[in-house]
């Protein structure tokens, strides 16, 4: 009779409940993952389709990850994964590195007296970035104030930003008092529609913060945003726009002042003799006509 040779066993031969074992061995580590130094063995991932679909959700739903707020990282700017610089801005964030995770570990420290700000940006940059997760499952918050902090303060800054997120699984908010955390646990866990103030602001401050004449209107939005009055933010909103539509058109008209027979018509710039010439040229030759030729 023929020799029956028979393949080794593979990974996959195993039972489900061994691999998943396996799995649990290499890619989760016990505590947080507050580093982005943190060892774990992530290139069984690349053996197979099999192998990524089923060791996926234990790398990124079964481990914890922390997104630290604090002060001493400056304006606007929060700490993930070992990374000093979460983003400035939501745009600026890697999404990529982020969207797959369920479960967090947000740690907030700051000074009453200097750090009421930097916690305000940085947790609306988290907050809005985790709000694009499709999934969440576990969310904890710890709140810390370093001197005197009233209550309704840690209140506004954490309900304002945390109630971006909707149909967390697990939510533990510690720091402020248990009245104020089962209110926002309770939003948090809800899947009413979010309040969407707080996007409307991050787009304000976008382009506002920059120009110093738009501070205090900005402020004032800003506190409007997390009282959730909608019709002061709407208000200073409009402040900000009337300022920088002047501002914009003072500009408009320096640009233009010394130009050759340029003026200035129902407040929209006029293009001089030259410029009008001279893209008359792009337009025949494709090339710019020169003055002397006008």
């Amino acid at each position: 009779m023929p020799t029956v040779t028979q393949s080794p066993p593979s990974f996959l031969d195993f039972p489900p409940e061994i691999r998943v074992a396996i799995y649990r061995l290499l890619l989760r580590k016990d505590g947080l993952i507050d580093d982005g130094r943190v060892r774990l063995h992530i290139s069984i991932l690349c053996t197979c389709r099999t192998v990524l679909s089923e060791a996926h959700p234990i790398l990124y739903g079964e481990n914890t990850w922390e997104m630290r707020i604090d002060n001493s990282y400056g304006p606007e700017y929060a700490a993930f994964s070992g990374t000093p610089k979460f983003g400035k801005f939501t745009g600026d964030v890697a999404m990529d590195r982020i969207h797959h995770l369920r479960r967090f570990d947000i740690p907030i420290t700051y000074s009453w007296r200097h750090g009421v700000d930097q916690v305000r940006q940085g947790l609306r940059v988290v907050c809005i970035a985790l709000s694009t997760i499709p999934k969440l499952d576990y969310v904890r918050v710890i709140h810390t104030a370093v001197g005197i902090c009233a209550e309704d303060i840690k209140r506004d800054i954490l309900q304002a930003y945390l109630g971006l997120l909707r149909g967390v699984r697990v939510v533990v908010i510690e720091g402020i008092q248990s009245c104020y955390a089962n209110g926002i646990k309770r939003k948090m866990m809800g899947f009413e529609p979010e309040d969407p103030l707080p996007k409307m602001y991050d787009v304000l401050e976008r382009y506002a913060s920059p120009i110093s004449f738009c501070e205090g209107p900005l402020e004032e939005a800003c506190l409007a945003m997390e009282w959730g009055d909608v019709e002061s933010f709407e208000r200073n909103r409009r402040t900000i726009v009337r300022r920088m539509t002047r501002h914009m058109d003072k500009i408009t008209r320096e640009l233009y002042r010394n130009d050759p027979g340029g003026k200035i018509d129902g407040g929209e710039a006029q293009p001089s003799t030259w410029e009008a010439n001279t893209s008359l040229g792009d337009m025949e030759t494709g090339e710019a006509a020169s003055p002397a030729h006008t």
